[in-house]
């Protein structure tokens, strides 16, 4: 089977004694814990609402790493939305008037100034 697969006996046996990455074993691990809160609630959550409950549950690990890990099972958290700035022109407030009356030809320099 070696001389098919064109590798060495010593690399093959070397390849079936090694110890496992430590890293890929956390990988796995960690998973199973994003699959498992993934599928147990009930609300579709962002990145930081997987990290905090894989912190309840003693795992640390980085926003980025449980995006990864997220993308490799083919699951999507929901992304935080902007701030949408909104204007509310029923309020009781003072307001300015409007001194330029929207003339924007000046005749004359520093006679106004607009931010």
């Amino acid at each position: 089977m070696c001389k098919v697969l064109e590798v060495s006996r010593s690399g093959y046996y070397k390849w079936l004694k090694r110890k496992p990455n430590k890293r890929k074993e956390e990988n796995d691990k960690l998973k199973l814990k994003i699959a498992e809160i993934y599928w147990q609630s009930k609300v579709p959550m962002v990145a930081l609402g997987f990290i905090e409950n894989l912190e309840t549950k003693a795992f640390r690990c980085n926003k980025k790493r449980v995006e990864r890990l997220m993308k490799e099972l083919g699951l999507k958290a929901i992304q935080k939305r902007k701030f949408k700035a909104t204007t509310n022109s029923n309020h009781n407030l003072p307001v300015n008037e409007n001194i330029l009356n929207r003339e924007f030809d000046v005749k004359e320099r520093n006679k106004v100034w607009v931010s």
